[in-house]
């Protein structure tokens, strides 16, 4: 909404860059014998071969004898500086009693009533400086009327106003600019909408189970029947695997303690030698030693190994 609000904004801104004003307030009047009040002025920063609505706005006060005036004339003669008649134009208008409505107010000063006569539609000036001549009444010469009512307008301020007539889409926007700013708004929320659907749309993946085809599915089903043929061998595998008890240190040193047949060749005494023989120590007295070292035999078992040697 706030956007609307700033798309029209700049409609009637640029509605208005492009409007010619000519402010003709407070008309002085001239008078001369049977003719209507009349004035002129100059137009100024006219741009040539540019076609305008060219209006008179009138403030009136709202008196009996300006409803009494009936229907009355506005001429507009526009003059070149070269005396070139341009335009002349002529106008009926009437003044009306002012509307009883409560929001009148709003729009018109209190005991005034405003008048808007188009005179001119698509007018286009040769040059950019010309001299407007505006008259209002009737030029009958009637004085009095009925009561003795007046045969001229009263006129409290008066000013001629152009405006730019624009083609193609300014002149759309410069016609329609309530309709334009929400056409506009409504483009512009469409095109954002459009470029963040086309950001965020590539990171979504939608799936769905129609979508899927029948090679990606069977595929799919041969991963998830190997993985659970894996896992049920791996459970039957614990499962088989029995539980043995832990065994002491000293009962499976003493089972993995293997006694070994000691056989000792001596040779023969041989008559004439007087070089002693020495006795080699048995296998079994070097695994004794070795084992009474590390201390992985009991001390009973130790002392019949040894006493065993000795016999031997």
């Amino acid at each position: 909404m706030l956007t609307a609000l700033l798309i029209t904004y700049g409609l009637s801104s640029i509605r208005r860059s492009y409007s010619l004003t000519s402010s003709l307030l407070d008309f002085v009047y001239f008078y001369g014998d049977g003719r209507s009040p009349f004035a002129e002025v100059e137009l100024q920063n006219l741009v040539a071969q540019q076609p305008y609505d060219i209006s008179a706005h009138l403030v009136v006060p709202a008196v009996e004898a300006n409803y009494a005036l009936g229907n009355f004339m506005a001429t507009l003669t526009i003059v070149a500086p070269s005396n070139k008649t341009m335009a002349h134009i002529r106008r009926p208008a009437l003044v009306l009693p002012p509307s009883s409505s409560h929001l009148s107010f709003l729009y018109s000063k209190p005991g005034t009533v405003d008048l808007h006569i188009p005179l001119l539609y698509s007018f286009e000036a040769d040059t950019t400086r010309a001299t407007a001549r505006i008259e209002l009444g009737r030029i009958d010469q009637w004085r009095s009327l009925g009561n003795g009512a007046g045969r001229e307008l009263s006129v409290s301020s008066a000013s001629l106003r152009g405006l730019v007539v624009h083609e193609g889409f300014r002149g759309i926007i410069t016609r329609f600019p309530t309709i334009s700013a929400i056409a506009a708004s409504g483009i512009f929320f469409f095109i954002g909408f459009v470029i963040l659907a086309s950001c965020l749309l590539p990171a979504l993946q939608w799936h769905f189970p129609e979508d899927e085809t029948p090679e990606k599915g069977a595929a799919e089903k041969t991963v998830r029947s190997s993985r659970r043929r894996f896992q049920f061998e791996v459970d039957s595998r614990s499962a088989r695997r029995p539980k043995t008890p832990r065994r002491s240190q000293s009962e499976t040193s003493h089972r993995s303690f293997k006694g070994e047949e000691i056989v000792a060749d001596i040779p023969p005494a041989t008559f004439g030698t007087t070089t002693p023989l020495r006795r080699r120590r048995s296998r079994g007295c070097v695994t004794l030693l070795s084992r009474t070292r590390s201390g992985s035999i009991s001390r009973s078992d130790r002392t019949n190994e040894y006493r065993w040697i000795q016999s031997h």
